[in-house]
């Protein structure tokens, strides 16, 4: 009763009394819809008040509104550094295709002095162990692209989510 009152008295009341003369509407009708208006939204509060927010059943667990976006918010930042992750994977990748067609470049030079022979074998030593390096971080990039299309986020994993 309290807020009916308060707002009896304000600005808005006769702001809608003045707009429902002007447009001849009945003055009764427009204080009883504005009336009933704010005891439903009075209600909704207090019930927010009482009870804290709503929440909703998504799979077999309630969740909020709040709690729902912080969920999302988790999940979009794993994809981002997920798709960082992926970036840098394939820029490796090219990296060492420039380096396999600098190998098979050196390797088709067939005239080659001593000390040419001999940082030929240094750099093919360290391309070989660049190769591997990158066929590992390969695997590893294939192994999160199918994690990522499979995109499947467990009923675990929407729980560990949440207590974090």
């Amino acid at each position: 009763m309290a807020i009916n009152q308060v707002i009896s008295n304000t600005h808005y009341r006769n702001s809608l009394s003045k707009k429902a003369e002007s447009q001849k509407v009945d003055v009764s009708e427009v204080e009883e819809s504005f009336n009933k208006a704010m005891k439903n939204y009075s209600a909704l509060v207090e019930n927010r008040l009482e009870n804290g927010e709503p929440s909703y059943p998504i799979g077999s667990c309630d969740m909020t509104q709040k709690e729902w976006d912080t969920l999302i918010t988790k999940i979009d930042t794993s994809i981002d550094q997920i798709k960082e992750e992926l970036k840098e994977r394939i820029k490796v990748l090219k990296e060492r295709e420039e380096k396999q067609r600098i190998y098979k470049e050196i390797k088709a030079e067939k005239d080659l002095t001593k000390k040419e022979r001999l940082e030929k074998e240094d750099l093919e030593k360290e391309l070989e162990g660049s190769l591997k390096k990158a066929e590992l971080e390969e695997k590893v990039a294939e192994d999160i692209i199918r994690v990522n299309q499979e995109n499947v986020v467990t009923k675990e994993q929407i729980k560990q989510l949440i207590t974090e």
